[in-house]
Formats: C-alpha cells, structure tokens, sequence
C-alpha cells in the first residue's frame, strides 16, 4: 500500500488550503517496480575496446494506483501539488500511520486523472505514475 505526502500548491481540494501537508494512502497499486535508470556516455577506442563513462545513477519507480472515486479530488492537488518538480514523499510499502521507508522524491511523468472514469458504482481507473529518485551521489 503506497503512501504520498505533499505540500498542497495549487488545484487545492476541499478543506485544503495552500502550504497545508496533504496525505494519501493507496490501498490497491498493483505495480510497485524500482528500476535503476543510468545515464552516461559510450565511447569505443581505435582498437574496438569499449567503455561506458557513467555520470549519473537514479532510481525510478513505476507505480499503478487505483484512485478510489472519494479520493480523485486529492489526488487531482497532489498531481498539480507537484507538477513542476516538487518534491513530496513516497512510501512504497508503508502507510501513513506506519511509514516503512519514506523516500523523498520527484514526479517524472504521469499521474494525470484520464477525462472518463470507468467502472459502475465505485468508479476507479488506472492512473501511472513514475517517479524518479536521484541518487547520483553514490557515484565516487
């Protein structure tokens, strides 16, 4: 069950208001992935030897939540909370009342609410959501 922990910036939900720290537990994501992601440059010698100079490492992970119907209004601030590179909290395998190991990090990309929801009486749909953690630190 992944948690997310923002600071509402903008879209603000009801109740919210701006600067409040917003908290949200997801209770079916089926893809919880961490995927290392390097970036460097390949060179190749004269003689055909090959080397990879790398430059930097990040952790990103893919995450497909299930947004419940009662929860798309929050989820809707935490998506605009940190459009433009905020960082917020993520806790893949922990809960807000029981956080596990809470990793500050960045949206990548997705997150955004499809325009129709689909379902029947609980209305739910798939929302991807990938994240990237920078961790170019541990590169001595």
């Amino acid at each position: 069950m992944p948690a997310f922990t923002w600071t509402a910036r903008r879209r603000l939900a009801a109740g919210s208001t701006l600067g409040d720290v917003n908290s949200l537990d997801i209770a079916d994501a089926p893809n919880l992935m961490p995927q290392p992601h390097r970036r460097g440059t390949p060179h190749e010698s004269l003689d055909l030897t090959q080397q990879y100079v790398l430059t930097a490492i990040q952790e990103r992970w893919d995450v497909t939540v299930i947004v419940p119907n009662g929860q798309r209004e929050l989820w809707r601030e935490f998506v605009a909370s940190v459009a433009g590179g905020e960082e917020f909290t993520f806790d893949a395998f922990g809960t807000i009342a029981a956080p596990d190991d809470p990793l500050a990090v960045k949206l990548h990309a997705g997150g955004d609410l499809p325009n129709q929801a689909r379902g029947w009486e609980q209305q739910t749909a798939d929302y991807h959501v990938s994240m990237v953690l920078d961790v170019q630190g541990l590169i001595t």
